[in-house]
């Protein structure tokens, strides 16, 4: 996702570039649409590459305490295998 965000910051920079060297009134306005365009799309890939950062970490804390649970019911299992074992002698 930031690999094709950074591709339309550098197309937007080449845009307001060639804005500059606009041969005339209508080339420049198309080449200004165009930069407005790529902005905010460049905003919205932000919004989005934010937004998967905080599901990803939020994932992460969840598979976290996940382990955590199952790390405590092999540790019940073990010692109930070991009672059992016990008893059975």
């Amino acid at each position: 996702m930031q690999d094709r965000r950074n591709h339309f910051v550098q197309e937007l920079a080449a845009t307001e570039a060639a804005v500059e060297g606009a041969k005339d009134d209508k080339e420049k306005q198309e080449l200004e649409a165009r930069a407005a365009a790529l902005k905010k799309l460049i905003e919205q890939l932000s919004n989005e590459e934010s937004e998967l950062q905080t599901r990803q970490s939020e994932a992460e804390q969840r598979f976290r305490e996940e382990e955590a649970k199952l790390a405590g019911l092999e540790d019940r299992l073990d010692r109930l295998e070991k009672t059992l074992e016990n008893s059975a002698r």
